[in-house]
This record gives C-alpha cells, structure tokens and sequence, in this order.
C-alpha cells in the first residue's frame, strides 16, 4: 500500500515537473522587452522549483525501489520459512506413523 502511494506521488511530481516545464517554455515564447526582468525572475524561480521538484522526485523513486527490493527478500524468506514448516511437518506425520507400527 504504501509503495503504490510513494509510486502514486512520484507520478505526480513527475506531472507538476512537466507542468512547470511548459509553463517555463509559455513565458519564455512570451517574454518581451518591457516585462523581461520579472519574466526572467519568474523563470528562474520555475527553474529552481523545478530542479528541486525533479529531485523530489529522484528520491521517493529510490525510496520505492529500496521498498520493492525489501518486499522481495521478505516474500523469499517468507517462502523458505513455509517450506521448512511444510518439511517439519512431513517430518513429524512420518516419525508419527513409525511410532504407531511400534505400538
């Protein structure tokens, strides 16, 4: 569950990282010459905002694969552990049997 939401929140950084992405492209097609030091102050501030969404982003992904990686070595210990309590109990049926012929 919540490595859906970790994935579910890396998309959607992913999508506001490409938001910001055209809005950047939009204000530069549209800058002119009167507007152009705030225009710019705004894209550098887009840019900024940006690269630490992108970043953001880059560490919950790596946060989920650890996660996924976690998940996979308890699903294998959890498989061996099963596989032992089925042998014991094998085990336990069979000594079981030979005690009963002793009988």
């Amino acid at each position: 569950m919540q490595i859906k939401q970790g994935h579910d929140i890396n998309e959607k950084k992913q999508h506001e990282v490409g938001r910001l992405n055209k809005l950047h492209d939009e204000l530069m097609s549209k800058a002119n010459d009167e507007g152009k030091n705030s225009d710019e102050n705004k894209l550098i501030n887009l840019r900024r905002e940006s690269d630490d969404l992108e970043k953001h982003c880059n560490e919950l992904y790596r946060e989920w694969i650890k996660k996924q990686t976690l998940l996979v070595q308890q699903n294998n210990k959890l498989q061996e552990v099963h596989e032992n309590v089925v042998e014991l109990s094998n085990k336990k049926m069979i000594m079981e049997q030979k005690k009963m012929r002793l009988n």
